[in-house]
């Protein structure tokens, strides 16, 4: 029988089988063949009873995501609160290179929307959407945007992410229409997000597969630094314009990706992010 893992706890595996989910354990030669089998993974089950059985065998798996640790997902709803706490616009970048070294599609969700002036979440959602990514501005507190976002969600495998405290819980719960995420709690001492969701897991609802997953600050992203301009796509028009094949486009001369910043045809925010982040990979 084959199934896709939804949960994970201890040497357990939850397989949803059909209609039923069956309690297995991985046999040793799936554990010496996958050294780590993961939320999302599709498996092949041997049943021992109804509810019970052992895992023979895992398919190959299309992506595979290091944290959390997810597999086979086809969306990755990048949540980025606009305020408390405050975005971190680099996770954001990061993750949507990350996505699509993965082939993953990424989907920028900008939340709690009410705390801040229309014109600055706006003026995000328009750098994202310039470059041809999709962003939803959402508010759980008013109900704004959720339904577009459900319509984004229908019939997929996707995965939330994001800082702690960004609202990934809470927006899981709205979508879903009942609470059954608990939902971070912000410190106002650091701005911080306390761990509320202990572990991943999928949550099924009518025709889409839902992930939350514990809050992280960081995101692996282990790609070369000299691929990084690869997967900024509006440096695509210009990158073969540079003076030097291997331009990193940060101290060269005559360098048509820094030209185009200075003429407002790439987003100065998102080019000095991008020297952030190779920089910080050269280390």
């Amino acid at each position: 029988m084959t199934g896709k893992i939804y949960k994970i706890l201890s040497n357990f595996h939850y397989v949803k089988v059909d209609d039923r989910i069956i309690e297995c354990k991985a046999q040793g030669k799936v554990k010496r063949e996958i050294q780590k089998l993961l939320v999302g993974d599709n498996v092949q089950v041997e049943l021992i009873d109804n509810n019970k059985g052992n895992i023979i065998g895992v398919e190959k798996r299309k992506n595979q995501l290091l944290r959390p640790n997810v597999a086979n997902l086809d969306k990755l709803i990048i949540t980025v609160s606009m305020k408390s706490p405050d975005p971190d616009y680099i996770l954001l970048d990061k993750q949507i290179i990350y996505c699509l070294f993965n082939n993953i599609i990424p989907i920028i969700c900008l939340t709690k929307i009410d705390l801040i002036d229309e014109n600055e979440y706006l003026r995000i959602k328009n750098i994202y959407e310039k470059i041809g990514y999709k962003v939803y501005c959402v508010s759980s507190i008013d109900n704004i945007g959720i339904d577009s976002l459900k319509n984004e969600l229908k019939n997929c495998f996707c995965v939330f992410s994001g800082n702690s405290g960004v609202g990934k819980s809470t927006l899981i719960n709205k979508v879903i229409g009942k609470d059954i995420m608990n939902s971070g709690v912000i410190s106002s001492k650091n701005q911080r997000g306390k761990h509320t969701t202990r572990h991943v897991q999928i949550i099924e609802n009518d025709d889409m597969l839902l992930v939350d997953t514990p809050g992280f600050s960081l995101f692996d992203c282990n790609i070369p630094y000299k691929d990084i301009e690869l997967y900024y796509e509006e440096f695509n028009d210009y990158i073969n314009n540079c003076e030097f094949k291997d331009c990193l486009h940060i101290k060269e001369e005559n360098c048509a990706v820094k030209n185009a910043v200075k003429n407002g045809l790439i987003s100065k925010d998102r080019y000095e992010r991008y020297i952030t982040i190779v920089n910080s990979m050269r280390i």
